[in-house]
């Protein structure tokens, strides 16, 4: 599985080998491997325990390998001994497609991916980031928490509604995130959106349950000076219909 050699994988497994088996090395073996990694030898990694044949698989970006023992009834919330899944393992070598088929697969869509220099990353917030709609609107389907926030207050639908994702901003909606929720500037996703000119993102916003057109944020600008100090015409007709006050004055 390591390997990414699939038929060995399927004809082991066709010989009833245990899909969920963990590595747990003796003693010796763990000294033999901290010695080598002592006498310089680059090719030989620190040893960790609870590691499943799918975690490697994941590891590798072993795609139909993954998909081999997903069939076979491999657990995928499994974590070794330094609490890593499957899931993270595949995130953390940037294996998109083997991170897709295990959140559809069950794996936690609030699995938290920690990189190198210690920073933690929520998915969902990371997937909108980089605009990829496709798996952030998996994440959502499959329980993500809409209420992440990073350090400044940015919510997964503000990012959404900024960016003009437009199917993302509707499952968002459609799976309860708050329309409300500001950043630490005050700005919501509504304003967000109406700067940036996204009127796709603001016609989803509008379905949106407890959006207020006539938030400000904390300068007191409104959606409606948003899109208009931009030119953006469309929005803020259509803001101006759902009723945002054209005499509110900033501060």
């Amino acid at each position: 599985a390591a390997g990414g050699h699939t038929e060995v994988v399927e004809l082991m497994l066709a010989h009833k080998a245990d899909v969920n088996r963990k590595v747990a090395a003796t003693p010796e073996y763990i000294d033999q491997v901290a010695k080598a990694i002592a006498d310089g030898n680059e090719e030989v990694e620190p040893h960790k325990d609870g590691v499943t044949a799918l975690m490697v698989a994941a590891q590798g970006g072993h795609a139909e390998a993954v998909a081999l023992l997903r069939e076979a009834g491999a657990d995928v919330l499994a974590r070794d001994d330094e609490d890593q899944s499957a899931l993270l393992n595949a995130v953390a070598g940037n294996h998109g497609d083997v991170a897709y088929a295990l959140v559809e697969g069950g794996a936690d869509a609030n699995d938290v991916y920690t990189d190198k220099d210690g920073a933690a990353h929520n998915l969902l917030w990371d997937a909108i980031v980089v605009s990829n709609e496709k798996f952030a609107q998996l994440l959502i389907s499959k329980g993500a928490s809409l209420e992440h926030t990073d350090d400044h207050l940015v919510t997964p639908l503000i990012q959404s509604a900024h960016r003009g994702l437009v199917n993302t901003t509707v499952a968002l909606v459609a799976a309860g995130a708050d329309p409300a929720a500001a950043n630490d500037e005050g700005i919501t996703p509504l304003i967000a959106a109406s700067s940036e000119g996204h009127k796709e993102v603001v016609d989803a916003l509008f379905a949106a349950a407890g959006l207020n057109v006539n938030a400000i944020d904390k300068d007191g600008t409104t959606s409606l000076m948003a899109a208009a100090v931009r030119g953006h015409k469309e929005i803020a007709v259509a803001l101006i219909r759902k009723g945002a006050d054209v005499n509110t004055q900033n501060s």
